[in-house]
């Protein structure tokens, strides 16, 4: 008995090694490590900034077991773009950030697929034009935004 829990450990000591692969191709200055689902989609890829994996990590991508992508952080920008998935596998949402504040352009989907919200971010506040779509893809209202404070706001009728 002890020696096939022994045999176990080692087979999933193994398949973990396995599994968890590190690639460095030549004349890359970094290495790419690489870690997989069971069901062999990619689950995690983290780039370092020499050829090995304990050397600085510059960027990190997080996958669902189905494939999606569910998040960029890169560590030389501070930044982490994030993606949300409905049950049915279309796009929920996309938002990114800087310094840990909201930055850039986010945006939500409808269930259906279609863009129901586009809004913009500087440095943690609201800032560029938001706009708002119906489930049928109509523009409905937008917002202008200034460092956080409303400039203009128009509905659609």
């Amino acid at each position: 008995m002890y020696c096939r829990k022994s045999y176990q450990r080692f087979l999933a000591l193994l398949v973990v090694l396995f599994i968890v692969g590190c690639a460095s191709e030549p004349g890359q200055p970094f290495t790419i490590i690489t870690s997989t689902y069971s069901n062999g989609q990619k689950k995690v890829v983290e780039i370092h900034a020499d050829k090995t994996a304990d050397s600085k990590l510059l960027r990190r991508e997080i996958y669902s077991p189905k494939a999606e992508l569910i998040s960029v952080e890169d560590l030389a920008s501070n930044s982490l773009m994030e993606y949300r998935y409905f049950p049915n596998g279309k796009k929920q949402a996309v938002q990114v950030l800087r310094d840990k504040k909201p930055d850039g352009t986010w945006k939500r989907w409808y269930p259906n697929g279609v863009l129901a919200v586009e809004m913009n971010y500087r440095n943690g506040k609201n800032h560029g034009t938001w706009k708002y779509w119906d489930a049928q893809g109509k523009l409905s209202r937008q917002i202008e935004y200034w460092d956080g404070k409303i400039r203009w706001e128009k509905s659609e009728q």
